[in-house]
């Protein structure tokens, strides 16, 4: 996948080791990147919440249920073409679970710019999905008639 992104796409991806330790109430969930180095720890109790997670915005998990998952598309801009590269995706068998989660480390935010600006991110929401049909339809170029700044 890493080689056919750098081919593909300007996406730059990464291989991870990612372990997970599932049980019927819980979820642990670590990753490491190529040097062992944990990027992701957390857990999650997998039984029903009955509210969203301690300051969050969503006044109910009926709201927040609506920001549950992927969006269906998303977009690329390809400079060559001035166009927008638009893929939507497709599921079924989706029903998110809402669930509570405890974050014990989120490497990425450890750094610039967030420690500098005092913004680290606040868990809004959070759902369980398993066994989800999930695909990529083929994507569409759709020309701009708008160029990004350089």
């Amino acid at each position: 996948m890493k080689w056919a992104d750098s081919v593909l796409s300007h996406y730059r991806y990464d291989k991870i080791e990612v372990q997970t330790v599932r049980s019927e109430s819980r979820l642990e969930l670590t990753t490491k990147d190529r040097r062992g180095e944990v990027g992701i720890k957390l857990s999650a109790d997998l039984t029903p919440a009955e509210t969203p997670p301690k300051g969050s915005p969503f006044p109910d998990l009926r709201t927040a249920r609506r920001f549950a998952g992927p969006m269906p598309f998303t977009f690329s801009y390809e400079e060559q073409t001035a166009s927008l590269i638009v893929v939507e995706g497709a599921r079924q068998s989706w029903t998110p679970r809402p669930v509570q989660v405890s974050i014990d480390q989120l490497r990425f935010f450890t750094g610039a710019p967030y420690v500098e600006q005092g913004q680290l991110p606040r868990l809004t929401n959070a759902f369980y999905i398993e066994n989800v049909d999930y695909h990529w339809k083929p994507g569409m170029l759709s020309p701009c008639h708008w160029s990004l700044p350089s």
